[in-house]
């Protein structure tokens, strides 16, 4: 459901804000020192409190066919480390498997 809402944005033209306001992997915002190998096909947000860490956003979200994601975890104890790493594995995944 949550992947539902970007999904929707994508097609309105009020999605251009919120495509304007995301990360770019590997490029600026929250997402400089991730998934470099992935810039510039992730655009995302991310969502942190303790004990959550989420992310959202797109796959070749400039293209025709781009994928809208949401990936959140809650009840994280520890280091968030890990779950950034499967996040981040998560996209390389979809962009693997998506059109360019």
């Amino acid at each position: 459901m949550t992947a539902a809402v970007p999904a929707w944005m994508y097609t309105r033209p009020q999605g251009r804000i919120l495509h304007e306001s995301q990360s770019i992997a590997g490029v600026d915002g929250s997402l400089r020192k991730r998934m470099r190998n992935l810039a510039p096909r992730i655009e995302s947000k991310t969502g942190t409190m303790k004990g959550v860490r989420a992310l959202c956003g797109y796959v070749d979200a400039d293209t025709q066919g781009g994928v809208a994601f949401a990936i959140m975890f809650n009840g994280i104890k520890g280091s968030s480390a890990p779950y950034k790493r499967i996040q981040d594995g998560f996209c390389g995944i979809l962009a693997a498997h998506g059109k360019r």
